[in-house]
């Protein structure tokens, strides 16, 4: 039988995420740390985007992180 990529469609950054997330559900917090640096920025202008206010787009993306870190598993 072969080994069945749970995610075709992913490229390698993709991967190396889901590999942090798989972390960070175990309880690394440097896994956390590095999914931090990698996908902040992105959520931060993100919600600043929606929200159009700074501190309430900083207050978001900490709470993102937090509540990745509770729920990852």
């Amino acid at each position: 039988m072969s080994d069945i990529h749970v995610y075709p469609d992913l490229d390698s950054q993709d991967d190396e995420l889901v590999c942090l997330l798989s972390k960070i559900a175990e309880g690394d917090e440097q896994a956390l740390a590095n999914f931090y640096d990698r996908t902040s920025a992105y959520v931060y202008s993100l919600s600043l985007r929606v929200l159009n206010n700074a501190a309430l787009a900083e207050e978001i993306t900490i709470d993102v992180y937090m509540q990745i870190w509770r729920q990852a598993g």
